[in-house]
């Protein structure tokens, strides 16, 4: 099973959650492709803010993604900081880019799952995951969220989703990590469903 997740991460909270939804995916026996949304900020401003700067060095080895190896996947997810209760302009360009896709069928069927993180307590996690829905509905994907069964979704995650305000804590990662096993349960599950 190879899961790809595709992510942005400005300051590296997101990028986190991303590394333990890789974690999940490989304790399923899944294989866990990472793909970054490169930062469009100029690079002055990259530079101007330290944890910005360190994050763009720590991204560097990871691949770009490109939206044209999206249907080699057999599973999806996808991840954001929130802006103002949204996605980033970043991940929402290439829902858009993805229209190509969309003609073809090409994701019909595929599982996808999301994850988020913000700055404050209040900013509007949820509202971003619901942002992100309509596109995975849009391209026939079959949303996989977490169930209330999952350890620590009380405290620190959403049926919608994995999160995290700020660093993420080990409560979040844990259900993070539940996330990347579901969903690799999942893509077995429904095995060619989609081809």
């Amino acid at each position: 099973m190879g899961i790809f997740i595709v992510f942005h991460s400005k300051t590296g909270n997101t990028y986190r959650l991303a590394l333990a939804v890789a974690e999940g995916v490989t304790a399923a026996g899944g294989e866990a492709v990472l793909r970054k949304v490169p930062d469009a900020a100029p690079p002055e401003v990259i530079e101007r803010n330290e944890r910005r700067r360190q994050t763009y060095r720590q991204l560097q080895d990871v691949p770009d993604v490109q939206v044209r190896e999206l249907p080699q996947a057999d599973g999806l997810v996808f991840g954001s900081p929130v802006h103002f209760g949204n996605m980033a302009a970043e991940l929402k360009q290439v829902f858009d880019r993805m229209g190509g896709l969309w003609v073809k069928r090409a994701l019909v069927g595929r599982p996808a799952a999301l994850f988020c993180t913000n700055e404050t307590l209040h900013c509007g996690k949820e509202a971003a995951l619901l942002s992100m829905i309509p596109p995975i509905l849009a391209h026939g994907m079959i949303l996989v969220g977490v169930p209330a069964s999952a350890e620590g979704i009380d405290r620190y995650g959403s049926y919608y989703g994995a999160v995290a305000t700020n660093e993420p804590e080990e409560g979040n990662l844990v259900v993070a990590r539940h996330l990347g096993r579901r969903i690799t349960e999942v893509a077995r599950r429904l095995g060619d469903f989609h081809e």
